[in-house]
């Protein structure tokens, strides 16, 4: 059976992330998906960059990758963005924000803040309304598959069921 571990936040925590491959291959985890925050509060970036670039299949973009890798963070001379240089910060520049596949039969989505952009977020466990993010919140997770038939198929009442993954959750079933 194929095993799948899907990690995120990993934040240049190398020992960390050490850890977590050592586990992995314990378990016989055949696949490994990182949904993003590889780089940012840890002392390892570039380590940590690297050794996800080569043990992951799917390496989608966080926030912290994204503010990483942009011109501010190299003007204001952030000690992780001079660290990575501009080889890696390009490689998190270019990330995709969202993957999507199939498997047994399951529709999957994966995303680290969501799939309509690294600012906008839904999460059950605190509400941004009364913060300068309010505008982001998303209040309806249906939002997150806006642009699929998945809606359609729900309110259609078919068979297929389909999951949203995001960091700090449990899959929610829709």
């Amino acid at each position: 059976m194929e095993k799948i571990a899907i990690v995120s936040d990993i934040h240049a925590n190398l020992t960390a992330w050490n850890a977590f491959l050592e586990d992995s291959k314990k378990r016989g985890i055949n696949r490994i998906f990182c949904l993003g925050d590889i780089v940012y509060k840890g002392c390892s970036p570039k380590e940590v960059i690297d050794s996800v670039r080569q043990n992951c299949e799917v390496i989608l973009q966080g926030n912290c990758d994204e503010y990483m890798s942009n011109d501010h963070a190299k003007e204001k001379k952030f000690w992780t963005r001079e660290t990575i240089g501009e080889e890696r910060a390009e490689f998190l520049r270019n990330l995709p924000i969202y993957y999507e596949f199939y498997m047994s039969g399951y529709f999957i989505r994966l995303f680290h803040a969501s799939p309509i952009g690294l600012s906008n977020m839904y999460n059950p466990m605190y509400s941004n309304k009364n913060s300068k993010y309010a505008e982001y919140e998303i209040d309806n997770p249906e939002e997150l598959f806006k642009n699929t038939a998945l809606l359609r198929q729900k309110r259609n009442r078919q068979s297929a069921r389909h999951y949203w993954i995001w960091p700090y959750s449990y899959p929610k079933h829709i």
